[in-house]
């Protein structure tokens, strides 16, 4: 058994969650010690782990200078920050803010991109049973109120930054396009004007002209098609709400988190990249 670096127990007293220097975080059973996940991804050391209050998501700090979200029930990566800090790191007890500390001597705050953690069940003598509802029909419309307050509006508001970001690239691109197709149409136009080149032409290298400089940016139709995935993902998660079934509700909501990762991925590639950026920020295919 390699080095455990960090150890932290759920809220709820069923799971602990370990960082090892093996570069694996690990969930144990509290109740009988046994191994339930092994959660691989880290290349270097994870120094720290930390668990939302709800015990659904894990959050990792290795000595590669990134921090992982991991989702504790199906062991699956939800989204990877890269920082300087990867040496301490916890999350808010409402699990939208993901903390970071390391070598620089400076804290990180990151937006988590998570639901709030679900509101625990009441205990049976805190309920106190009134008319002719059924205890099943209590428990419904305790979880719609659950998802309604908190876990949607958190998703909505998440979403609508989201939509902001890609409508800025989506500009971005559509400016750095029309540069290039200007320079890919200037030559046809200078031989329309000296009666080299007809109007049937003209229009015809034009229009290829505009699908070659589309067809340069590939971090465009990138974006274009996570985007189009994530909507999807998010229209199948909300129809899942309505019907309050939440095993379809939980794994439509890791899927469109999944979704909604790729989406920030493809929107890094046009908004951070500086390797072969033109004036828009936009990096062409080589």
């Amino acid at each position: 058994m390699s080095l455990v670096t960090s150890v932290h127990a759920t809220s709820d007293g069923r799971h602990i969650v370990s960082g090892s220097a093996d570069k694996t975080v690990r969930v144990w059973s509290l109740a009988d010690g046994s191994l339930l996940r092994t959660l691989n991804g880290h290349t270097n050391a994870v120094l720290s782990v930390h668990a939302t209050s709800d015990g659904r998501h894990i959050v990792s700090g290795s000595h590669d200078e990134t921090v992982r979200v991991w989702s504790r029930a199906y062991g699956s990566h939800v989204r990877t920050l890269t920082t300087e800090g990867g040496r301490a790191v916890c999350i808010t007890p409402d699990a939208q803010t993901i903390i970071s500390g390391g070598r620089a001597g400076t804290l990180g705050l990151w937006p988590s991109g998570l639901a709030p953690p679900q509101l625990p069940a009441c205990a049976d003598d805190e309920v106190e049973l009134v008319g002719v509802r059924s205890r099943e029909e209590i428990d419904a419309a305790g979880r719609k109120r659950a998802i309604d307050l908190n876990s949607e509006a958190s998703r909505k508001r998440a979403k609508c930054a989201l939509e902001v970001r890609v409508a800025t690239a989506r500009s971005q691109c559509d400016a750095a396009i029309d540069a290039d197709f200007r320079a890919l149409f200037q030559p046809a136009l200078e031989s329309y004007m000296a009666d080299k080149l007809d109007a049937v032409e003209l229009d015809r290298r034009k229009k290829a002209a505009r699908e070659q400089a589309a067809s340069d940016y590939a971090p465009l139709r990138c974006l274009n098609e996570t985007f189009h995935e994530y909507a999807a993902k998010g229209a199948a998660h909300v129809a899942a709400v309505k019907q309050l079934a939440e095993a379809t509700r939980v794994l439509a909501e890791e899927a469109e988190d999944a979704a909604m990762i790729a989406v920030e991925e493809a929107l890094h590639a046009i908004e951070t990249s500086r390797d072969g950026v033109g004036s828009s920020g936009i990096v062409k295919d080589e």
